[in-house]
């Protein structure tokens, strides 16, 4: 720099270097320029506002919270409350997001009232930073899993517009979502049900802006799996299918599609709604395929519920070929869930076996396991006594049955469904002889 410039020639150009940075995310440069230009106006005795409220943004994006609220502070400190009340609401809403950010949720509530608070002295509850404060605290509620606050919150946001109209556009998809998950937690079903409603009416003037609508997939998925271990099953089923009409209209990617149809099909699958779910799962395995990478995970889960639901419905043969298509998966180089795999190679046993094809059962099962892991060997022991049942092997069977019933009792949780199997075809076995 210039020994010749000025002291507010070099304050405003570290004030500018700052702000550009900031705008180009150099959060290194941005950092050291501004703490430059505020260590001038300090000197100087100089207004600081600005650069107190851009170095608490710089370190808010850097991931360095207490600084980012020291300095948020010094802003509020400084700033006139009826010349900039909006900012300074922000402002507030910005600290409280900053401490919770740092585990600190009685310092963040404390500053969100405040930010409230003021917006109500000021007579402006209706205004547009006071519904986003409300949003912001109403999330956060949630986050600490203070439900009951957390919806008073929400439904006084609700009360300040009306969610019909485009105001404010851009967070009416993100309140109605909130208030709907908090309503779910609480287990209040039908007050969620309508909002998720809510939700998709609000397409019309501005809910396809957000692409892809992950806000919906994340509703859907909380609502309805609230509503499944209620065994709501009908109310959950209804917000799929009103999710699943809405995103015919709205044509999303092979993703969404994914998402939501794996989500609807594993909700069926739970609650022994096995045709449905075979439905819904074949879809959501269609979409997933076509997606050209980041679907692995995904694809591993819809085959895995796939694969029980045919089971299920014993369709031995259609179940045989989706666990073909994964255990070539497993053959990759790059492939490192050898449980998995393992599971498969059992999986794969027990179709054949049922399918008749006992040598094929019998080889899959022994790549099934491996020597010393007890909870691997007593499913492998349990189908290995199904497989010499089916083969009239009587004794045999017996001898596995035996072993894996042991082996069962050892597991943590008891596996009461494996052992009430094995009961039922020692006592079928035993009274055959």
């Amino acid at each position: 720099m210039s020994p010749d410039l000025s002291p507010e020639a070099q304050f405003k150009l570290f004030f500018e270097q700052g702000k550009g940075a900031l705008h180009d995310e150099k959060m290194d440069e941005a950092i050291t320029a501004l703490l430059q230009a505020a260590e001038l106006a300090d000197r100087h005795e100089w207004d600081i506002t600005q650069v107190a409220m851009e170095l608490g943004n710089a370190f808010y994006i850097a991931d360095q919270m207490a600084e980012a609220v020291r300095w948020w502070r010094r802003y509020l400190q400084k700033q006139k409350i009826d010349e900039n009340l909006e900012i300074v609401i922000q402002t507030h809403v910005n600290v409280a997001r900053a401490l919770d950010r740092q585990n600190l949720p009685d310092e963040a509530t404390a500053e969100f009232n405040h930010a409230l608070q003021l917006g109500h002295e000021h007579q402006w509850e209706r205004s547009h930073i006071n519904f986003v404060a409300c949003l912001e605290y109403g999330r956060f509620l949630g986050r600490i899993q203070k439900y009951e606050q957390a919806v008073v919150i929400l439904e006084y946001a609700l009360k300040i517009t009306n969610i019909t109209k485009p105001f404010p556009i851009g967070y009416a998809p993100s309140l109605v979502m909130h208030l709907a998950y908090m309503y779910a937690h609480l287990k209040r079903h039908q007050e969620a049900l309508e909002l998720t409603e809510a939700l998709i009416a609000l397409e019309p003037w501005g809910f396809s802006f957000v692409k892809p609508p992950f806000t919906l997939i994340y509703l859907t998925q909380v609502t309805a799996n609230q509503c499944f271990e209620d065994d709501k099953f009908e109310q959950a089923e209804l917000i799929y299918r009103q999710t699943i009409r809405y995103l015919n209209r709205l044509q999303p990617s092979d993703e969404i599609w994914m998402r939501v149809l794996f989500n609807a099909g594993a909700g069926c699958y739970d609650v022994g709604r096995y045709e449905m779910a075979v439905r819904r799962l074949s879809a959501s395995l269609a979409h997933a395929q076509a997606i050209p990478q980041g679907a692995d995970y995904y694809l591993m889960m819809i085959r895995h519920h796939l694969i029980g639901s045919l089971f299920k419905l014993e369709r031995f043969a259609e179940a045989e070929k989706i666990i073909f298509d994964m255990l070539a998966i497993s053959e990759r180089p790059d492939y490192q869930d050898q449980d998995r795999k393992l599971a498969n190679w059992n999986n794969l046993g027990f179709a054949q076996l049922h399918l008749g094809k006992f040598a094929e059962a019998k080889e899959a099962l022994d790549r099934s396991i491996v020597p010393g892991e007890v909870k691997k060997l007593s499913f492998y022991s349990k189908n290995l006594g199904l497989l010499y049942e089916k083969m009239q092997q009587r004794e045999l069977a017996i001898a596995e049955y035996q072993k894996a019933r042991a082996l069962f009792l050892d597991h943590q949780p008891v596996r009461k469904d494996m052992l009430d199997f094995i009961d039922q075809a020692l006592t079928r076995l035993q009274s055959a002889h």
